[in-house]
């Protein structure tokens, strides 16, 4: 049983690696799309920075955009991902591909991107406390358990020598 629930495990350990990825890139996509890149451009210059299985992906993501101008390859893309406000991300990025690169355009995509990044941060911030919070609870029963088995052994042993053993 164990077995086939590391597999469950581990694939959604790899999303969730893709996902922390997908924000460290785009962030970096970013700063390329504020300094004036095309998104094309900007795409592949911020794959430099990621690790090879990401790379391989955006790489795949960039040749279905060679291939497919429309809006298939990004929702494919974001389809890669558990969280449906990666879809939006891409679909923003798409928008300003379609529709011109404009301030307009790039602010969206800023404004969504920063408002994921900052909920998925924050979902995985609370996530961590809930951890240590159980963390904290498992170490006060762990006390509570010492405390009561020495006080079984202190009356244990009072008892022995009231009873003369």
């Amino acid at each position: 049983m164990f077995f086939f629930r590391r597999y469950d495990y581990l694939l959604e350990r790899r999303r969730v690696n893709l996902e922390l990825e997908f924000i460290e890139v785009f962030s970096y996509l970013r700063i390329y799309l504020s300094n004036s890149e095309s998104v094309y451009r900007s795409l592949v210059q911020s794959s430099e920075y990621t690790s090879q299985q990401m790379k391989n992906e955006i790489n795949t993501f960039v040749k279905k955009i060679d291939d497919d101008k429309t809006i298939k390859p990004f929702i494919e893309f974001s389809n890669l991902f558990k969280n449906k406000l990666i879809e939006e991300v891409m679909i923003s990025l798409y928008q300003m591909i379609d529709g011109g690169f404009t301030n307009n355009y790039l602010n969206q995509f800023i404004t969504l991107f920063d408002n994921f990044k900052n909920r998925y941060l924050n979902e995985d911030l609370h996530k961590r406390i809930k951890k240590m919070d159980l963390f904290n609870s498992l170490s006060l029963f762990g006390g509570a358990y010492i405390m009561l088995l020495i006080l079984l052994l202190i009356v244990n042993a009072i008892g022995g020598l009231i009873n003369g053993f």
